[in-house]
């Protein structure tokens, strides 16, 4: 139920755990899951000790030389001296810290559209108790897609997870009981009694969703602009694009679960698009039995 996942130089650590709680009345057979990420300094330089990314720390590594992060003052007047005022600068802007809340809502979001998990399958009780599982994803380095990385990453641990034998037992006053089965002993000292047993069983799981993220590198001015993708980005090409990307979900039914673009200085044609998916489709069917033979 824990995964180390590596995606390039990012490296990232997703493990499940499982908690017993009351479905909603809406859906009284349903279980659920939620997912926590979370990231620290020693996942890269960037990062605060609260987990986010600092915008000072990832702006400073453009336009300065290796040798001048010594000094932040020499860094800064490098970074001055290397702008060409003459130079067009409709996208001039800092690179985009990275957000790994808005990477866990997506992602989270993307799994639920996807029906990866079936949830009727974590009921326990029908309106009494059912299993939720919590995904927890720890970023330990990041150099760049940290998206992509923690999708295949999470998607290999929910692969492995496997739901315990549980015992129910009706209580007079208190509702059911949920009990998981621990060891054959008490195994064989509850078969003496009436209570209604569930056996362990691994998920049945739908086709895996599995996200491509490229940036977007403008090029050129005016009538000659054009767009550079690069596929699974480095940190340093995804400061360069300027938090311009796209990312887009495929699995191997040939659907397409989800394709959003961030970014508001770049635009993308219909070809690109088209391009965009076909790239999706072919790395989704090459991805799959990587996470089916996790």
């Amino acid at each position: 139920m824990v995964t180390l996942g590596e995606h390039g130089g990012t490296r990232i650590l997703a493990g499940c755990t499982l908690l017993v709680g009351r479905p909603s009345a809406s859906t009284p057979n349903h279980g659920d899951f939620e997912l926590y990420m979370s990231a620290s300094p020693l996942s890269g330089p960037r990062f605060d000790l609260g987990g986010r990314e600092s915008i000072e720390s990832t702006s400073v590594m453009i336009g300065a030389a290796p040798s001048s992060f010594n000094n932040v003052d020499e860094v800064e007047s490098t970074v001055q001296v290397a702008h060409d005022p003459n130079e067009n600068t409709d996208v001039e802007h800092p690179p985009q810290p990275l957000d790994v809340k808005v990477v866990e809502s997506y992602i989270c979001r993307t799994l639920r559209q996807s029906g990866y998990i079936n949830p009727e399958e974590l009921c326990i009780v029908k309106g009494k108790a059912a299993w939720r599982i919590r995904i927890t994803v720890h970023i330990l380095n990041c150099e760049g897609n940290v998206l992509d990385g923690s999708m295949l990453c999470i998607l290999a641990a929910l692969r492995d997870l496997e739901l315990p034998m549980v015992e129910v037992e009706e209580v007079e006053g208190t509702g059911s009981v949920v009990r998981v089965v621990t060891d054959g002993a008490e195994l064989t000292r509850q078969q003496q009694s009436k209570k209604k047993r569930q056996s362990g069983k691994k998920l049945t799981l739908g086709a895996a969703p599995i996200s491509t993220t490229l940036a977007i590198l403008p090029q050129g001015s005016g009538s000659e602009k054009k767009n550079v993708l690069v596929v699974d980005p480095t940190s340093f090409e995804e400061d360069m694009s300027y938090g311009n990307s796209v990312t887009v979900v495929c699995n191997t039914n040939g659907d397409v679960v989800n394709f959003s673009k961030k970014g508001s200085e770049t635009k993308l044609s219909v070809n690109e698009m088209k391009a965009v998916v076909e790239l999706g489709m072919e790395r989704a069917r090459k991805l799959d039995p990587l996470v089916i033979g996790s």
